[in-house]
Parts: C-alpha cells; sequence; structure tokens
C-alpha cells in the first residue's frame, strides 16, 4: 500500500516538475502544449490497446463465421500434400452437452478432406452427448470415428489408447469443453509448410480462455514462450493447442500415466531427447472454457517432474541434480561444478566510497570460489578509496577518461596485472552487493551448454525486484520490431512474482551483474564503447552472444542489492541515440533474415501469408472486418 502511494506522489511530482520547468525558463506556453500533446497521445494509444485486446466478443461471433470461409479458402489454395494430414482426439468423460457441440463443431470447421476426429468414450454414455455424436456422424461419416474405452480407464491411458487408432501424421488433442479458432489448421500447416523437417516437428500455439457462455474473457491470452530451450526446461508447460507428430508419439509411447501431475512436461522431455524440434505460433488460436467460480488450476507434482528430469538429463549427459524451488511447484536445478574457476571481478567507480566499499566486502565474502578483484577508478577525487581498496587486495586501475562504461570493463580485460590468470570474468556495478552464495550459483551455470552469460536476481534497498532477467517489452510480433527492454517482474515482491522465480533463458541479463567466461568475452569483441558506452551495453552484447549461438541464462538462487540510480544519473546518450540504434540494428537484422530466406518467400501470396501467421489476432481480425 505505501508502495503504490509513493508511485502516486511521484506521478505527481513529475507532473509539476515539468510545468516547473516550463515557467522557470520562460516557456510555460510550449511547455503545456506538449503535456497536452502527450496526454492525447497516450489517450488514443490506451484506446487502440482497449479496442485491440477487447474486440473478441463470443465465439460464434460473425468475425469467426468470415474467418472461417477464409481459412477454407486458402486450405484449399495450397497445393495438396499427404503429408499434411491430421488426426483430432476427443475423450468424452461428462461433459456439458452444449460445450460438446461447440467443441465438436470448433473440430469439423477446419479443413475436412485431411482430417479426422477420433472421440473416445465410456459405455455409460449421456443420451443427448450419444444423441450429438450420432448426429455428427451422419453429417460427417468420413469423418468422425468413435472408439469405445474400458470404464476403468484413467484419462491419460484413454488418449494414449485413441492415439492407436490414429492414422493422421499429426494429432492434436482437444478438451471436450474446449475450442479451437477456425483457422486452428491452417496457421498450423502454413508453419509446417515453412519447417525444413516437419516429421520431427512439435507445434504449440497462445492460448486464451472463454466463460461458461462463450465469451472471451479480457486479459487471459497466456502467451507461451516462443522457444523452449532444452535442456533448461524448468517451467510446467500447458498443453493446449499442443500437435504431435503420430511418428514420434509413437515412437516415445505417448503419454506415461506413471506421470500423472507432470505428463506433458515429461511428454517434451522425451520428445526433446527423441530428436523433436519445437515451433510455436503465436497466435491464441486455442480457447479453454472455464467456470469462473472455481479454481481451472490443475495439480501439479513437483516430484514426478523432477524425476522426469533426472532422467532426461541423463540422456543429455549433464551431471545435474534437482529440488524444490521457492514454492511447491517451483523446480531448482543445481549442476555440480567440473573444475575449478579464477574469477576476474570488475568494479568500476567514481568516489562513493561507501558504496564501493559494500560492493567489494561482499566479493570478499564470498564462498567456495576464488577471486581477483579488479577496481577501476574513474575520475574519483577521493583517493583514500583507492588505498582501502589496496589494503584489501584489490587491484586499482587509474582510467582518467569521460564516463564510458563499455570502455572501463574492456581496459579492466585488457591491462590487469593480476588476474590474467583468470578464466571467467564477473562485470559488478559498484551499488551492488551480493549474497555470500550468489557467485557460485552463478558459476555453476556459466559452464553449461550454450551458456554465454549468467545473471542473478537483484532487488532495490526495499526488497522489491529491480531484476530478474531481461525481455522484450513488446511481445507481439512484427515485421520490424522496435527493441524495447525491460526488466521481468520489475518492482514486484518476490512472493508476488511469477517468471522471475524460475531458472530461465531470458533475451538478456543486466550487466549490473553478469559473469562471462574470459574467452567468450573476447570472443564478442568485448563490450561496444563506441555505440553502446553506457546504456544498452549489455542487450548488445547479448545480441552478439545470440549470433554465435550463445544464451542468457538468469537464476534467482544467486541474489544481491542493487542501489539502482545511485551509482550515476540518466544522461543525454540514454535518451536521445539508443532507441534509434536499435532501431537500426533491428532493420540490418531483419534485412540480413530477408536475404538468407528461402527463395519462395519472395512470392508475393507467400509474403502475405506469412504476414497473416506473425500478426496478432486483433490486427487480422480486424484484416478480415475490413
Amino acid at each position: 500500500m505505501l508502495n503504490k502511494v509513493k508511485n502516486r506522489l511521484n506521478i505527481i511530482r513529475d507532473i509539476c516538475a515539468h510545468f516547473y520547468k516550463g515557467w522557470k525558463s520562460s516557456l510555460l506556453f510550449p511547455y503545456s502544449k506538449a503535456f497536452l500533446k502527450l496526454a492525447k497521445e497516450t489517450t488514443v494509444t490506451f484506446h487502440k490497446t482497449l479496442l485491440g485486446r477487447f474486440n473478441k466478443l463470443n465465439i460464434s461471433d460473425d468475425k469467426y463465421k468470415r474467418l472461417q470461409q477464409t481459412s477454407t479458402g486458402l486450405l484449399s489454395l495450397m497445393p495438396k500434400d499427404d503429408r499434411f494430414c491430421y488426426s483430432i482426439l476427443i475423450v468424452v468423460n461428462d461433459p456439458i452437452p452444449s460445450y460438446f457441440a461447440t467443441a465438436l463443431q470448433s473440430a469439423i470447421s477446419q479443413r475436412l478432406d485431411s482430417l479426422e476426429i477420433l472421440i473416445g468414450y465410456h459405455e455409460k454414455l449421456d443420451s443427448e452427448i450419444s444423441k450429438i455424436i450420432v448426429e455428427f456422424q451422419n453429417k460427417f461419416p468420413a469423418v468422425i470415428q468413435t472408439i469405445k474405452l474400458e470404464n476403468q480407464i484413467d484419462s491419460l491411458s484413454a488418449i494414449n489408447e485413441i492415439a492407436t487408432h490414429a492414422k493422421g501424421n499429426f494429432i492434436f488433442f482437444l478438451d471436450e469443453k474446449d475450442w479451437i479458432r477456425p483457422d486452428f489448421l491452417l496457421r498450423y500447416e502454413q508453419t509446417l509448410r515453412f519447417c525444413k523437417k516437419p516429421k520431427l516437428t512439435v507445434l504449440y500455439c497462445n492460448e486464451n480462455k472463454i466463460s461458461e457462455n462463450g465469451f472471451f474473457i479480457p486479459c487471459s491470452e497466456l502467451y507461451k514462450p516462443e522457444t523452449l530451450n532444452f535442456p533448461y526446461f524448468f517451467n510446467y508447460f500447458s498443453e493446449k493447442g499442443l500437435m504431435i507428430p503420430n511418428k514420434l508419439w509413437k515412437l516415445i509411447g505417448g503419454l506415461r500415466p506413471v506421470c500423472e501431475g507432470a505428463e506433458y512436461e515429461d511428454l517434451l522431455l522425451r520428445l526433446d531427447a527423441s530428436g523433436a524440434s519445437f515451433k510455436h505460433i503465436p497466435i491464441a488460436l486455442y480457447s479453454e472454457r472455464i467456470n469462473l467460480q472455481k479454481s481451472s488450476k490443475q495439480g501439479r507434482n513437483a516430484e514426478v517432474f523432477i524425476e522426469s528430469l533426472k532422467e532426461y538429463v541423463k540422456t543429455k549427459k549433464l551431471a545435474w541434480d534437482f529440488t524444490k524451488g521457492f514454492e511447491t511447484n517451483f523446480i531448482r536445478a543445481i549442476p555440480k561444478i567440473s573444475q575449478k574457476h579464477r574469477i576476474q571481478v570488475i568494479i568500476p567507480f567514481k568516489d562513493q566510497k561507501e558504496l564501493t566499499l559494500r560492493s567489494v566486502h561482499s566479493i570478499l565474502r564470498q564462498t567456495d570460489v576464488s577471486c581477483v578483484i579488479t577496481a577501476v577508478d574513474n575520475r574519483s577525487q577521493d583517493r583514500s578509496i583507492s588505498e582501502e581498496l589496496q589494503n584489501l587486495g584489490c587491484e586499482v586501475l587509474f582510467i582518467d577518461e569521460p564516463f564510458n562504461y563499455s570502455r572501463l570493463n574492456n581496459l579492466a580485460v585488457k591491462n590487469t596485472k593480476t588476474a590474467n590468470n583468470c578464466d571467467v570474468i564477473l562485470f559488478l556495478n559498484n551499488d551492488v552487493e551480493l549474497d555470500s552464495d550468489a557467485l557460485i550459483e552463478m558459476l555453476r551455470w556459466i559452464e553449461q551448454p550454450d551458456i554465454g552469460m549468467v545473471g542473478c536476481r537483484l532487488h532495490y534497498p526495499d526488497n522489491r525486484l529491480q531484476h530478474g532477467g531481461i525481455k522484450l517489452s513488446n511481445q507481439s510480433i512484427q515485421v520490424i520490431p522496435e527493441m524495447q527492454w525491460e526488466h521481468i517482474d520489475r518492482f514486484y515482491p518476490i512472493e508476488k512474482a511469477n517468471a522471475a522465480k524460475n531458472i530461465a533463458i531470458t533475451e538478456a541479463v543486466t550487466a549490473a551483474c553478469a559473469l562471462m567466461k574470459k574467452d567468450v568475452f573476447l570472443g564478442c569483441e568485448g563490450f561496444d564503447e563506441i555505440w553502446y558506452p553506457i546504456g544498452y551495453s549489455d542487450t548488445n552484447l547479448a545480441f552478439k552472444l545470440k549470433q554465435k549461438g550463445l544464451k542468457c541464462l538468469y537464476t534467482p538462487y544467486a541474489k544481491g542489492i542493487h542501489h539502482e540510480s545511485i551509482s550515476r544519473k540518466d544522461g543525454v546518450e540514454d535518451y536521445e541515440s539508443l532507441w534509434w540504434l536499435h532501431k537500426e540494428l533491428i532493420n540490418f537484422l531483419a534485412k540480413d533474415t530477408v536475404e538468407n530466406s528461402p527463395k519462395y518467400l519472395d512470392n508475393k501470396s507467400f509474403k502475405k501469408e506469412l504476414e497473416n501467421i506473425l500478426q496478432d489476432d486483433a490486427e487480422l481480425m480486424q484484416k478480415l472486418s475490413d
């Protein structure tokens, strides 16, 4: 409550400061005009967002009827390919008849000439459900097939039993009460046709929720990860919208009933171990029907998930152990350290004696690691700081240049006299204090396959989260997305955070506290001290790592306090050049991607369809409405 009051007071303070600047500079009218313009732009943006997110009303809306016609037409234009045929599996337990009829209708609305729908039922079938099945079978006898199940069979074994009858090359599970969009198969087939090895490709999409009467629930979309990042897969996964090649399903033996509670996580791990690739479709094509009065959360079993992970890492020859994480449903992986490392800890500073010494002492308290501290004095007025650091055993480099964060760190790596034999580097702000076990936790992960940089969990002094990994703030996929970074779960207390509680591959991690192997850092030619001297130097480094096939990993089990904004103030460079530089970079990457894309993308119709695949739901529906 106190934090909310502080935030509101800060907003009022900033507005008053804006008008005060106008009055002070005798430019009150231009400042007022600028304020009104910004307010108008904000209102327009809010209005567009409101329309985009809440324009979906009901699954029976006319828009979806038109979408079905469009999808059917596009599918009919596609060249016939026997590789793309599908089996939709539905297990009937005791559904509400109207829900089941809607689910079945959504399945039958897909492409029929390459589709079969398998309905598994128990002996005691409700008469209304039986009537619905018969009606659909009479209309579509070549599409719908019923399979009688044993009465005592559990739900996972029921799915396995139905799957044995599937003739399609891809199988998909539809819950008896849920709904799929009319363009579900269209988008999946379009994606498969772009894949080099479709028979090894597992597809999944975003999902949202609908109410009991079929209305879309606002802000219910579940944005699934763009990549699953095996073997760094420690999160529970929603199976809604999952499509699996039939041969792979048979190869791994389907779902394992002994893994109930983490059956789909276990399934994905075994699929990856069998050579599957995974492709995400960033559109909510699947809708789960929920009762708003009851919790729809499935029971998850961490012990089962851990046992599946243990089996999986053996196939990958990884020496990892597992335990429960922050809460019951969170998993913590603990890799074994295979060799001894020596860490060069680089701490740039300018005055701020108390902060700098606290940061250094936090490194001296680290357990089970060997560290050499290189402190970089960048024009400090207080010379006693360097003297005290030297007395503590630190190497001090004096650099009499304007502040350039990237260059200070690069020079510390290049000019060190005492850390030449270090094989690992920790970049640390002088306003960060680490817990005593933080470095050993980060060191575990820097050894692991394809990991280029490791970051930790950072808190503000009031214990709110400052850093839980970095992601692109605009998650909707566009042809040329803007690069706007944000810290995951920022400002949340750790108790209320979600993603920041998990070990995860992230787009980047903050260089306020980041660990890298020295040879990897040098292989990337270090920080870019010309184009990214201060802000976004870490995200630029993350991009260079990505180009080399390396990833950034965030671990919440290494913790520190970050007195952010104390170490330096934002400068002109932060506001003026960085957005432009990022835009130029993403344009360059987009151009490079197009130049290296398959030749068939030159075809205008394919280009248009690719845009449709990548557009978010609101934009797609807006086009269809026009």
